[in-house]
């Protein structure tokens, strides 16, 4: 079965069907779904999603090729550590090499599952403009970074009033260096983002910005009790000394 969806200006074919095996598929600018795959080779490019939702067995004896950073794979309902083992990365290809977690692929909970992103770890997903429209001078800022100031914004700092931002992230501004005052966080969670006009209350009046991989967690989570346990998504504690893992999100408090 075929559908049509419109996604980020751009028309997608989606596809809904069960089991396809020892065929190979091209999918460009294009959905498709299935329950599982077998001897098939995949090519992707363009904006492109392939969902497989099998939960033990969706993609055996396949390749996946990863043609492009918008080109993604969800595997519905097996975890992102699972994902990482030898069964699953070693049939995934980016531009032709083997996946490599925090080198050419990001792998983060989706949900019940996860989703192979082609990002390495210094992607830069985020771009700010001095004028509206995306015009004037530009930035490329990357994560996990505090550019604060002149310091790190250069000529840009209060003078930012457009930005684009990949899905697959998260965007703080803020008027002051410290984080403070107005402020808005932005997340590029199902499509990017592109924004022509900030809101009068930070057009050229930012000299913060910090961006962070989004993670889609489910809602299911702990407090305490350890999530493993109760196959939860996310854990919260009142300490600052434990770390997210592939699988659940830490959230201090």
């Amino acid at each position: 079965m075929m559908n049509r969806s419109m996604r980020t200006g751009v028309i997608v074919s989606i596809f809904l069907l069960t089991t396809l095996a020892a065929a190979d598929i091209t999918i460009d600018n294009e959905i498709h779904t299935y329950s599982s795959l077998s001897s098939t080779t995949v090519y992707m490019t363009g904006t492109s999603e392939l969902h497989l939702t099998h939960s033990t067995s969706p993609m055996t004896g396949c390749v996946i090729h990863l043609n492009s950073p918008d080109a993604w794979l969800f595997l519905t309902n097996i975890k992102p550590s699972a994902v990482n083992t030898t069964t699953y990365r070693n049939q995934i290809r980016v531009n032709g090499a083997a996946a490599v977690l925090g080198t050419n692929i990001r792998i983060v909970q989706y949900v019940q599952g996860a989703v192979v992103i082609p990002h390495p770890s210094n992607y830069v997903p985020l771009q700010v403009y001095s004028d509206f429209n995306y015009a004037g001078s530009s930035l490329s800022l990357g994560q996990y970074t505090y550019y604060t100031g002149s310091g790190s914004l250069g000529a840009l700092n209060k003078k930012i009033s457009s930005f684009k931002l990949k899905r697959g992230y998260m965007v703080t501004f803020a008027q002051n260096t410290d984080g403070t005052g107005n402020s808005r966080v932005y997340v590029a969670q199902d499509f990017d983002i592109d924004i022509p006009a900030l809101p009068r209350e930070l057009n050229d009046s930012i000299s913060y910005v910090c961006v962070f991989p989004w993670r889609w967690v489910g809602k299911k989570g702990s407090c305490d009790a350890d999530p493993v346990d109760l196959n939860a998504d996310w854990h919260y504690n009142w300490n600052i000394s434990m770390n997210s893992t592939l699988d659940w999100e830490y959230v201090a408090i």
